[in-house]
């Protein structure tokens, strides 16, 4: 893969990283049956534990290792390969129809800062 095309995946991933945790939070802070568990969402991410990540995981509808991946978590860093199923999945916890709409979005974002 190119340095162009790595940075600009790098920028995508980070992107849905805040998305993914921007909803999570949303959706935490206005429906107290989600609160107790999903409280440590607002720690940072380096303090989180395994138990954060499956109910994180839980919430947005995917694996726990899936989770780990997008955020870099050890022995899932650098990891760049995502199922289509798991992007969609992703997108629809964002509101959108599916991951090509998601991805058009989050490039938008990235040139408008180019």
């Amino acid at each position: 893969m190119n340095q162009d095309k790595l940075n600009y995946y790098h920028e995508v991933k980070s992107r849905l990283q805040d998305k993914v945790l921007e909803r999570a939070k949303l959706l935490v802070s206005t429906s107290y049956s989600f609160y107790p568990p999903y409280k440590r969402l607002e720690t940072p991410r380096s303090q989180w534990r395994n138990k954060d990540y499956q109910n994180l995981a839980s919430l947005i509808g995917i694996s726990t290792s899936s989770l780990k991946r997008l955020f870099d978590q050890p022995g899932y860093e650098g990891q760049i390969k995502f199922t289509k199923r798991n992007l969609d999945t992703l997108a629809d916890f964002l509101d959108y129809q599916d991951w090509d709409e998601l991805e058009k979005k989050i490039s938008l974002e990235i040139n408008e800062l180019s």
